[in-house]
This record gives C-alpha cells, sequence and structure tokens, in this order.
C-alpha cells in the first residue's frame, strides 16, 4: 500500500471558495477539505473502506471515503464526511486497526485528486450540488421542474410517480397489465 504524500493532495491545489458559489461551472472546493489537508499535510491519502461503520462489521458496499494514512497497517484519518461537516476546522482523527479490516482498504488517492479537482465537492457526495435555483424548495416546486448544479452541470428534475394502495396482493396488477396500459 502507498503511504507517500500524494502530490494531488495538497492544500494549495484546492483553493477555499471564499463562500462565493460558483456561476460559471468552475468546481466548488470545501473549505473544510482545504483546511484539513493544510493543517495534516501528511494525512493526505483517500481510501474507501471495507467497513460499515454504522453496523459495526465488514462490507462489499465500499461507499465509506477515509482521508489519512496507514501506519503500520493502522489507519489514522477521518471519514469524508466528518471532515465535511466538522465546525471551524477543529477535526477529530480517529485510529482503526486491523480489527476495521485496514489491510483490504482500496486506496484511491489518485483518482480522487482527478476527480474532486474537476468536480469540487461535487465529487463528494449528491448532497453538495450547488444548484441554480437553491432557494426553491423542490417539495414545493411543480412536477417537471428541473435545477441544474452550477458546478457540474449534474441535473435534477422532480417527476410524478404513481403509486397503488390495495387490499392484498391479489389486486397487484401484473407486468403485463401495466405493460398494456
Amino acid at each position: 500500500m502507498n503511504n507517500q504524500p500524494s502530490v494531488a493532495l495538497i492544500a494549495k491545489n484546492f483553493p477555499p471558495s471564499k463562500n462565493q458559489k460558483p456561476t460559471d461551472g468552475s468546481p466548488y472546493y470545501s473549505d473544510n477539505f482545504h483546511r484539513f489537508l493544510k493543517k495534516n499535510p501528511s494525512f493526505n491519502r483517500v481510501f474507501i473502506s471495507t467497513w460499515d461503520f454504522f453496523n459495526g462489521c465488514k462490507t462489499d458496499a465500499q461507499d465509506t471515503l477515509m482521508v489519512g494514512k496507514i501506519i503500520d497497517g493502522e489507519f489514522i484519518g477521518a471519514t469524508l464526511l466528518k471532515i465535511r461537516c466538522t465546525h471551524r476546522g477543529q477535526f477529530q482523527m480517529n485510529s482503526y486497526d486491523n480489527n476495521f479490516d485496514v489491510d483490504n482498504w482500496i486506496d484511491v488517492t489518485d483518482d480522487f485528486a482527478i476527480k474532486y479537482k474537476a468536480l469540487g465537492r461535487c465529487a463528494f457526495s449528491n448532497c453538495d450540488h450547488q444548484w441554480s435555483e437553491s432557494e426553491i424548495d423542490l417539495d414545493s416546486a411543480p412536477y417537471g421542474f428541473e435545477q441544474v448544479c452550477l458546478c457540474c452541470n449534474a441535473k435534477q428534475k422532480k417527476v410524478k410517480v404513481e403509486t397503488y394502495e390495495m387490499e392484498n396482493e391479489s389486486q397487484m396488477p401484473t407486468f403485463a397489465e401495466n405493460a398494456r396500459r
């Protein structure tokens, strides 16, 4: 496993946003991620965890991004979610030994850096998009309403989904019956 600092994950490569949302399609970088990298320059590797922290077991989902480094089989760092949500840069790193399946974590630093450089915070999750119509509540928007992310051009559209309420399963329309409608 490569634990050498990646040139790609250095704080100066990802300047903070200065609380301004882009309007030109440029990436919107996370202030907290910049602070974390600046305060902890040697803890700059990104791993995909094979551990389900919620249920406390190994998982195949591999959807938790961890930022830090592995020293002697022990990971020291934090989840990307925790870094994003930390108030005013008061970062708390944790240590995880091989009881957390650390030996099987996947180093994705270079791929993450490329994606983050291009997309900014949109690379973290679908919760970080900067929608063009952010002041509109999607619940009260009309069906067909569409908004576009100012950073990565992702689109979100409100659609109507029909649901059925039945007393028992025998009333449920079959796939063939639905196809004829």
